[in-house]
């Protein structure tokens, strides 16, 4: 039995699950930061990361809403139709529920009692714990005889239009505007809503907005924006 004491946390816009990116990469405007106490050993820790422009970070997934007991999953790339076995998917439900991201580093900084580790294109819910920080290698790239199995198959991608409504109050908005299509194109639905006949409204949240739009066969129109209350 091994037991292990998280490092930090993610401070992050992604503060529910439903609209977070499947995988990193996917959301090149989307930034956090990895929140580490400040003390000695975690200055020293951190010397020379800065150096590298992407970074490992291994993390629990601790929002599950039910325990881990299957050794099949239907992954939302198949449509939800098809049983994979889970070692060869990227499931949070999986006997030791850790996840494993490669994020673009950027930047370092230090306040009065926390230390920001700051992140791009990343793919995690706000609070999530990470175990361990990594630098990318030179060693971590793909070589000539990689292949994917079944996650060759390319996600489903959607169309995204904005309301007048909309577009007037992203006006100013530029990065935020450029982060909801990202998120929306990759279509943030569970594979079973994607059978729906007819015209859907959905929400997401945020960061402080809820996210209202709409979606009809591989056409999504982003509806409205508004601030969260607290």
């Amino acid at each position: 039995m091994f037991q292990f004491e998280p490092i930090g946390h993610i401070k992050s816009d992604f503060v529910e699950k439903f609209g977070i990116p499947r995988q990193p990469g996917l959301s090149p405007n989307s930034e956090a930061a990895v929140i580490l106490p400040k003390n000695q050993f975690n200055e020293e820790a951190l010397r020379d990361l800065d150096g590298n422009s992407h970074i490992w970070l291994i993390f629990v997934f601790n929002s599950l809403k039910k325990t881990p007991d299957k050794a099949r999953i239907r992954p939302p790339r198949l449509g939800g139709n098809k049983f994979v076995g889970v070692y060869s998917s990227r499931s949070p439900y999986r006997p030791n529920p850790i996840g494993l991201s490669l994020v673009k580093l950027n930047g370092i900084s230090i306040e009065d009692n926390e230390i920001k580790v700051h992140i791009k294109n990343h793919d995690l819910l706000d609070n999530t714990p990470i175990l361990d920080i990594k630098p990318f290698s030179e060693f971590d790239q793909p070589k000539s005889d990689v292949f994917f199995g079944w996650q060759s198959i390319e996600w489903p991608t959607l169309n995204i239009s904005l309301s007048e409504k909309a577009e007037v109050k992203l006006r100013n908005k530029t990065s935020l505007k450029k982060q909801i299509i990202e998120l929306l194109e990759n279509d943030p639905r569970p594979a079973y809503h994607r059978k729906q006949t007819g015209k859907n409204i959905h929400g997401l949240s945020l960061g402080n907005y809820n996210i209202k739009f709409s979606i009809e066969a591989t056409e999504c129109e982003v509806l409205d924006i508004h601030p969260i209350k607290n």
